[in-house]
């Protein structure tokens, strides 16, 4: 396989480095697929979701309002004005 980007074609494995050993590289390979393995699992452990201390958008906008943003019509309830508009009468 050869990589050609117009500058210089070369081959797709590197074989400049032949002094490095076979078991050297799998052990740096499987190495960094051990510290990232790793480093996710202390991520995963330390629920960084848990402790986001933002408030959930839930929360802080009502359901409603977040339904006339995306665009969905809401009815809104008008029991409550209508009673009081009929104790005024």
């Amino acid at each position: 396989m050869v990589w050609d980007d117009t500058v210089a074609p070369e081959t797709c494995i590197d074989f400049d480095a032949p002094h490095v050993e076979t078991s050297e590289v799998l052990l740096a390979f499987f190495g960094a697929f051990a510290f990232f393995g790793g480093l996710y699992g202390l991520v995963a452990l330390s629920d960084p979701v848990g402790s986001n201390p933002v408030a959930v958008r839930a929360t802080v906008i009502p359901e409603a309002t977040l339904m006339r943003i995306r665009g969905i019509v809401v009815e809104e309830e008008h029991g409550e004005g209508e009673e009081e508009e009929e104790e005024e009468e």
